[in-house]
């Protein structure tokens, strides 16, 4: 699981760092990091945090990504889209029930290890292993669902992907297909549901990730106000322009 966690106050916190060094003190560390703290430990500030987030009106946004699952998901999206592969109809691209449709079939074919095989592939651009497990898989659905129509569609799809495997692959920068930049999606996605149409973000921290930082400050410009709460960070056909953050990254 790929997990993130963003807390939100309508207050300025930076202005309460005495608390925060008090907390160090009590529990002897440098930073406050639950997993290398004891219970005994986080036992020391627990009641002092919570009325502190009690007090500061702090609400907190989390994020999770099956790491598994996104592995199809960013399959799926990259063999089946239509701007790309000439053998895929727009119509099973663009309609989610569709594309919906086809990943749930391929879930019952595409294993564990076809997973890691197919992510160690992106990220080495490795295009002979890449149409290796294409074909695979092409096998196992024509197996699995002889007479569907989902059959012709996927194999179809997948069959042009393994024929033109620079296409699908090559030029594609998989940072975008990180956990990372969907976790984000997903996090802006919950603040705009947890602030409302009349709030306003004027400071915005992520914490550091070097390898990513310029990628998810460049979604983040792009995205940050173009979908409120209705809308859906993975539709552009949904967007729903708002003015929530009137900050950077």
């Amino acid at each position: 699981m790929f997990w993130s966690g963003t807390l939100l106050s309508p207050d300025n916190l930076d202005l309460t760092t005495s608390l925060h060094s008090d907390w160090l003190r009590l529990v002897g560390a440098q930073e406050l990091h639950g997993q290398d703290l004891s219970f005994v430990k986080l036992n020391k500030i627990a009641d002092s945090i919570r009325a502190y987030l009690t007090k500061h009106n702090c609400r907190f946004v989390f994020t999770r990504i099956d790491k598994t699952y996104h592995a199809i998901v960013s399959f799926v999206t990259m063999i089946f889209d239509s701007d790309v592969n000439k053998a895929v109809d727009p119509l099973h691209d663009h309609v989610g029930l569709f594309r919906q449709e086809l990943a749930k079939d391929l879930v019952q074919v595409f294993w564990q290890k076809d997973r890691r095989k197919f992510w160690n592939a992106y990220l080495k651009k490795d295009l002979g292993t890449f149409s290796e497990l294409l074909l695979d898989l092409e096998h196992r659905v024509s197996e699995l669902y002889p007479n569907a129509r989902s059959t012709q569609v996927l194999c179809q799809g997948m069959a042009w992907a393994r024929l033109h495997p620079y296409h699908i692959m090559g030029d594609r920068d998989i940072d975008q297909d990180s956990p990372n930049a969907r976790a984000l999606l997903l996090l802006v996605d919950g603040v705009h549901k947890i602030a409302g149409a009349n709030a306003r973000v004027v400071r915005f921290m992520h914490d550091e990730q070097p390898e990513f930082e310029s990628m998810l400050q460049q979604d983040f410009d792009l995205i940050k106000n173009a979908f409120g709460a209705i809308g859906s960070p993975y539709d552009w056909l949904r967007a729903n322009p708002a003015r929530l953050f009137h900050c950077p990254l």
